[in-house]
């Protein structure tokens, strides 16, 4: 499951990087490059809450399955438009969002799947050995995708994606999961929605982390939709060194998840955490002052650390405090929360890119991450996100 989740990450980040810079070729407006993340972040936050009533009440095997198929369909069909040369800003941005609406409905399930795999104890170490994977897929990912766009052209990433989610289906048609411990919600769609929304409202230990993750993720996913306009229009690079750029974030992402684990045994939580989002202020903020591609890179090392590090304990504060019967839904909570975010930011950032120009922009997203911490004295995360892994026998 992990390895066919590392390879459908591989070919989604491929394409991340030909459509990112395909638009960058079909029009010259910040705005529209910077609805690329919106498109592909916006299904998750309108079909969010859905998402996670299916993950409660049906089975997750069979949602992962079909979610994978319409997105291979998706896949292919853009990277057929745009061999013919038939894509333009708009219609790159609804197959965008169509594949993303694919990605929506099987996060949820994904996710809620990693208790159905590996002790509860063991689930913080479990999420960082999944954001490890992502973040490998993400070092990896965009260098192939500046390579295969810059030789063959941005159709060819899209059928790079397609193919990659052909191990998800043949990995998830033989997996056969374990007798579920919790009864299947017997709701209709509507039902489930409200009741998970009832439970979130009486649930302060999960509406922290979602808050939390929102007011962090606004202004560190700045990198998303400023780093192709600063690659073109700053650095002077092409697709390739694009790709470059995105695999120094991945290398920072696997380093900052890695050390994760050790660092939560030996310091407080919030103490990693204020730590996380200090550097991430600090590697924007550079970023701004990057005038070569080489200094570029060093500081979104550091800025994938931060963001990837301080993300993790969000999510494992979801997982932990959520019970088996709506873990689906109350991941999708989270979920929802933080795409939305991405799909805002990705609107105004670009907004803000064109109004105060590149370095501003930066040093203003470097500035809310530091405004960020203030939150951890009013909202501190439910102290159950500290449990510990026990050693395997």
């Amino acid at each position: 499951m992990w390895s066919a989740n590392v390879v459908s990450n591989l070919g989604t980040l491929i394409q991340g990087v030909g459509a990112a810079w395909l638009m960058t070729s079909l029009t010259s407006s910040t705005v529209l490059v910077g609805l690329v993340q919106t498109a592909a972040s916006l299904p998750a936050f309108l079909l969010g809450m859905v998402a996670g009533a299916l993950a409660d009440m049906v089975a997750r095997k069979w949602l992962l399955f079909w979610s994978q198929c319409w997105m291979l369909v998706m896949a292919a069909m853009l990277g057929v438009l745009t061999f013919w040369g038939w894509t333009s800003p708009w219609v790159l941005l609804g197959a965008t969002a169509a594949i993303g609406v694919g990605s929506a409905i099987s996060l949820p399930a994904w996710q809620a799947t990693v208790q159905d795999l590996v002790p509860k104890d063991w689930v913080a170490p479990a999420v960082s050995l999944n954001s490890i994977g992502f973040s490998i897929a993400r070092s990896v990912g965009p260098a192939i995708g500046g390579l295969l766009v810059a030789a063959a052209g941005a159709a060819f990433a899209f059928f790079v994606n397609a193919l990659s989610f052909l191990g998800a289906l043949f990995v998830l048609g033989r997996w056969q999961p374990a007798p579920a411990t919790a009864p299947r919600s017997e709701e209709n769609l509507l039902g489930a929605i409200l009741s998970g929304l009832q439970y979130l409202i009486r649930a302060p230990h999960i509406q922290i982390p979602i808050v939390r993750s929102v007011a962090f993720n606004l202004c560190g996913g700045a990198v998303w939709p400023l780093l192709p306009l600063l690659a073109r229009n700053e650095l002077r690079t092409n697709a390739t060194g694009y790709g470059l750029l995105l695999a120094a974030y991945g290398l920072g992402s696997i380093v900052g998840a890695a050390a994760l684990p050790k660092l939560r045994r030996h310091l407080p939580l919030e103490r990693i955490l204020a730590a996380w989002s200090l550097l991430g202020a600090v590697a924007l903020f550079s970023l701004s002052h990057a005038r070569e591609l080489w200094q570029a890179a060093l500081c979104l090392a550091f800025a994938g650390m931060s963001w990837v590090g301080t993300l993790i304990n969000f999510n494992v504060a979801v997982q932990i405090s959520a019970p088996d019967a709506v873990r689906g839904r109350m991941l999708s909570f989270y979920f929802l929360a933080f795409q939305g975010t991405l799909a805002a930011s990705g609107a105004l950032w670009g907004y803000l890119a064109g109004h105060l120009g590149m370095a501003l922009s930066f040093q203003v997203a470097a500035l809310g991450l530091l405004g960020s911490l203030l939150l951890a004295r009013i909202w501190p995360l439910n102290q159950k996100s500290e449990i510990k892994p026990r050693n395997p026998q």
